[in-house]
C-alpha cells in the first residue's frame, strides 16, 4: 500500500484517516477514515463512507527459521515486520486502493473502531469455541473501562450464541467449559495467577487470552505454564494472520450483531 500520490487510479480511493491511533488486529494495522474521492472502476465505495483500512507491517523478506515461518504464518514474521514502517499516517489524507478498504457506513467514529475490536476481542473466540449448553466464563485480569466495556459485550454475544451459562463475576474452579481472559490495552500485572485462572476450566476445557498478541498459542511471552489440560489460543491464532480472513470476521461479525440486536459500541 502506498499513501504518497494524490492522483486517484481508477482502482484506488481518496480518504481522510481519523486522527485516532490504528487498532491492532493480528499482523496487520487497521485505520478508520472517511472517503472523500473514489477511482472510475470502485463501486462498493463512495464519498463520505466510513472505513476501515488495512495498513500492511511490511512486504520485506521473511527469515524463514521463526516459529511463524516454520508453522507457515510468515506474515508475522519479525523480520518481515521490521522491513517496512506504515506509510498512512493518522489525521491526514491519503490516497489506498480501494481492495484495501471495508465499509462500516453507518457507525460514528468510536463505534467503527469498537467493531473492529470487538471481532477481535471477543466474538472471534466464541464462534470458534462455543456451542449450544456450553459454561463461559469470562475474567479480567486488569481494570479499564475498555475491558469493562468487553467483558459486556462477550457476555452479550455468548448468550445470544446459545451458550448454557454465562459467569463474570466469582468463577468458582472447573466450572466453566470455555474462558476468556480480557487483558485489554494495558500490561499484565505481574501478580496474576495463571494457574488459578486455567484451574477455573474443566478438564479439557479452552482457555482464550484475549488481546495477548505476543503469544504463541500456548501461552509463551506470558510466563503459563500448562499443567491442567488446558488449552490456551493466543488472538492471533483464533483471529487469523490475513487480512482477508480478518476482513470476512469483521463483515461477518456486523451482520451477526445487527440479525440478534447486540450493541456493538464500546
Amino acid at each position: 500500500m502506498t499513501a504518497t500520490s494524490t492522483t486517484i487510479n481508477a482502482t484506488d480511493i481518496s480518504v481522510q484517516i481519523d486522527p485516532s491511533t490504528s487498532s491492532s488486529l493480528t499482523s496487520s494495522y487497521l485505520l478508520l477514515g472517511t472517503v472523500s474521492a473514489v477511482g472510475t472502476l470502485v463501486t462498493d465505495l463512495a464519498p463520505a463512507d466510513r472505513i476501515v483500512i488495512h495498513v500492511p507491517t511490511a512486504t520485506g523478506r521473511t527469515c524463514g527459521n521463526c516459529r511463524w515461518c516454520l508453522k507457515g504464518s510468515d506474515d508475522l514474521c519479525s523480520t518481515r515486520a521490521n522491513a517496512n514502517a506504515p506509510d498512512l499516517i493518522p489525521g491526514q489524507a491519503a490516497v489506498v486502493p480501494a481492495k484495501s478498504a471495508f465499509k462500516v457506513s453507518g457507525y460514528n467514529n468510536m463505534l467503527a473502531a469498537s467493531t473492529v475490536e470487538a471481532a477481535a476481542s471477543v466474538y472471534a473466540p466464541l464462534r470458534k469455541h462455543m456451542a449450544l449448553g456450553v459454561r463461559v466464563g469470562i475474567a479480567t485480569v486488569v481494570d479499564s473501562d475498555t475491558v469493562g466495556a468487553q467483558r459486556q459485550l462477550a457476555s452479550s454475544f455468548a448468550q445470544v450464541l446459545g451458550a448454557g451459562e454465562v459467569a463474570t463475576d466469582s468463577i468458582q474452579a472447573g466450572s466453566v467449559d470455555l474462558l476468556l481472559v480480557l487483558l485489554g490495552e494495558a500490561s499484565v500485572p505481574a501478580n496474576v495467577v495463571w494457574e488459578e485462572l486455567i484451574g477455573k476450566v474443566s478438564v479439557g476445557g479452552k482457555v482464550v487470552i484475549v488481546g495477548a498478541q505476543g503469544t504463541d498459542g500456548q501461552g509463551q511471552g506470558l510466563g503459563i505454564k500448562l499443567n491442567l489440560g488446558a488449552v490456551i489460543s493466543g488472538q492471533r491464532e483464533v483471529v487469523g494472520s490475513t487480512w482477508e480472513v480478518a476482513r470476512g470476521l469483521v463483515e461477518e461479525m456486523v451482520r451477526f450483531a445487527d440479525k440478534m440486536s447486540v450493541e456493538l459500541a464500546l
